[in-house]
């Protein structure tokens, strides 16, 4: 008698959970076909309504081989590039508030 009320009980809840997550998928399929299907080109609405478009692929990497002295000219540049414009020279020791003398090596 026990599985009997337990199985009255049960079934009804397990039917409705698999018709929801089977309403759910058919949801999610539905609408992955029609975005797929949706033309790119939709020159008849000018509104600007903004659709989600998928972003250009990115260019193919060079193939060859690679001109490691160019690489190299390429790289100093950038070096140099980020290179502050002034360099000032290294502060002495007592610049920093310590006696003279302090923390050096005789």
């Amino acid at each position: 008698m026990i599985v009997g009320s337990a199985v009255a009980v049960w079934l009804p809840t397990a039917v409705a959970l698999v018709t929801a997550m089977l309403l759910i998928c058919l949801a999610c399929v539905w609408t992955a076909r029609a975005n797929r299907w949706r033309p790119d080109d939709d020159s008849e609405s000018d509104e600007g309504g903004g659709s989600a478009r998928r972003p250009p692929p990115n260019p193919p990497l060079p193939t060859g081989p690679v001109s490691w002295p160019e690489f190299e000219r390429q790289f100093a540049a950038y070096v140099d590039h980020g290179r502050p414009r002034s360099v000032t020279a290294a502060p002495d020791d007592s610049s920093c508030g310590a006696p003279a003398g302090v923390g050096r090596r005789p």
